[in-house]
């Protein structure tokens, strides 16, 4: 338990440390075309997401963590393909462009989760939509990792964190049972903690070296961040 505390320390205080620095650089960002506030917007996410992992961790709850790593982790991988091709915003815009067709296409006034949608508002928004549809844009999540040449992440780290994201028998036997007793807040082994606080805290430094990169922010804060990344991978091997 001493040992679990004490590497626990060792991760929020880099979170900590890295958080202070991040804030000071980047709080009176600003962005100047629309990739750029894409590029702002999946960074917040990115690092919003790992914050409530800390939050969670420092509660000691992890029945979610799995999942909102699962989420950061596919927003990480959007920021590096639009940080590295402009285009990919068209991407994005496909995506929810066909996410908003197939929601729109199975209205029925009787279906009370449409709310006061009228059927002529419905008709005209996807006569809009279809008319913009680019189906060349369609990316699958493979193909997205696979432009963002993190195939090995997709079918290792991804790959794991999608059993617990969709509550099968690896997500119900680690989260559910305990010593064939039902838990509703079960413990989790110190490997997988490590990976918990190391990926989570990684993925925030990363998108902040890629936003770094993009806007030229300086050779010095690159430096730092990566720092912040060598601290991390440290205190894995210490306490792996």
């Amino acid at each position: 338990m001493r040992t679990r505390m004490l590497m626990q320390s060792h991760y929020y205080k880099i979170w900590d440390e890295f958080i202070s620095e991040r804030n000071q650089l980047f709080s009176n960002s600003k962005f100047e075309n629309n990739n750029e506030k894409f590029i702002w917007a999946l960074f917040s996410r990115i690092n919003s997401l790992s914050d409530e992992i800390i939050f969670l961790a420092r509660n000691s709850r992890f029945t979610s963590s799995q999942i909102l790593m699962r989420s950061a982790l596919e927003t990480y991988i959007d920021l590096k393909c639009l940080v590295d091709d402009d285009t990919f915003i068209d991407v994005l815009m496909q995506a929810e462009r066909k996410s908003e067709i197939t929601y729109l296409k199975n209205f029925d006034h009787s279906n009370r989760y449409y709310g006061s949608i009228s059927k002529d508002s419905v008709e005209n928004k996807l006569s809009e939509l279809n008319s913009s549809n680019d189906k060349s844009k369609d990316f699958t999540i493979y193909d997205k990792f696979n432009k963002a040449n993190e195939l090995e992440a997709y079918k290792t780290v991804y790959n794991h964190l999608c059993r617990f994201s969709h509550g099968n028998l690896t997500a119900l036997a680690s989260k559910n049972f305990e010593d064939d007793k039902i838990q509703l807040n079960t413990s989790i082994t110190d490997s997988e903690l490590i990976f918990i606080l190391s990926s989570s805290i990684n993925l925030a430094i990363a998108s902040s070296i890629e936003v770094s990169i993009k806007l030229g922010l300086g050779e010095e804060h690159i430096k730092l961040f990566q720092n912040f990344l060598n601290e991390v991978n440290a205190v894995a091997k210490k306490f792996a």
